[in-house]
């Protein structure tokens, strides 16, 4: 099901010159964590459910941080998941940045087979805030060169990230179409200001 006020046209190929905001690649994307104290998720399957997107089995590293504010050296844990990301900075931050910035800003995809628990009747409406809806894409059915298929998703804005550009300029496989550029725009202000909101609808999510 396609919501009614999404264009005809959802996707087209990636730019093979240059990075657009809406590319969407599969990619590594990560959470900075403490040691302990910490709540589960997100994480692995034992704290999925609905009101928290999953995006697959992360995988997590130890590092030692040098002495900080306090004078004592610190232990984190860098949380890492490889899944589709998209990128959601501007085009004018992306083409006039500093030739020596690497950064890109990134929000991961959680698919509807990642994440079967998921309010996916509110979700296909477009109607909570800090997601995007995307349905799915079949490549042979593209009229376009395309690199993949992409299952029935959304874009988990609470979860931006920051990325190199690297790690998303060659795998990128799909972007979004001219015409939905606006409806990932529209969403973007209310994502920034708090990763816990409720939806407007009145369905009483907790994002």
């Amino acid at each position: 099901m396609t919501p009614p006020d999404y264009p005809r046209q959802l996707y087209r190929a990636p730019s093979k010159r240059v990075l657009r905001q809406g590319d969407i690649a599969v990619c590594e994307h990560c959470q900075l964590r403490p040691r302990s104290g910490e709540r589960a998720g997100p994480g692995s399957a034992d704290v999925a459910g609905p009101d928290l997107a999953f995006f697959g089995s992360p995988t997590d590293y130890e590092i030692e941080l040098p002495k900080g504010w306090d004078s004592r050296p610190s232990t984190r844990i860098i949380r890492i998941w490889q899944s589709p990301v998209m990128v959601v900075g501007q085009n004018c931050e992306i083409e006039y940045a500093n030739e020596q910035d690497s950064r890109l800003l990134v929000a991961p995809l959680a698919s509807r087979p990642q994440w079967p628990e998921g309010p996916w009747d509110w979700l296909r409406r477009n109607q909570l805030p800090g997601y995007l809806y995307l349905p799915a894409f079949v490549a042979d059915e593209a009229g376009f060169d395309a690199r993949g298929d992409m299952p029935e998703s959304v874009v988990v804005l609470a979860s931006t990230t920051l990325v190199t550009r690297a790690l998303v300029r060659n795998r990128r496989f799909l972007s979004l179409s001219q015409p939905m550029l606006p409806l990932l725009q529209e969403k973007l202000p209310s994502s920034a200001a708090d990763g816990h909101l409720r939806a407007d609808s009145g369905a009483g999510f907790l994002l």
